[in-house]
């Protein structure tokens, strides 16, 4: 029988869940915004901290972490919205 690893709260969450709305990952946040007016395209701004990806860097699991984060932000690219 397989014993269960344990991670730290924040593992693989590198990156925000969605990219789809407002949404805040560890060190990545995105913003979307209506322009000035309330008129035309949503803008997206993309927020990252620095201290907080130090902070990740730092970790024993961070190799391991980065690319679980990674892979679930491929796969909700990936995945058609219906």
């Amino acid at each position: 029988m397989m014993s269960k690893i344990f991670h730290k709260d924040c593992y693989g969450r590198v990156f925000p869940e969605s990219l789809i709305g407002s949404a805040t990952g560890k060190v990545f946040s995105i913003e979307h915004k209506r322009p000035v007016g309330g008129v035309g395209r949503l803008r997206a701004s993309v927020q990252s901290s620095d201290e907080q990806w130090d902070d990740c860097a730092r970790c024993d699991e961070f190799d391991h972490c980065y690319a679980y984060s990674v892979a679930k932000l491929l796969m909700e690219a990936g995945v058609p919205r219906v």
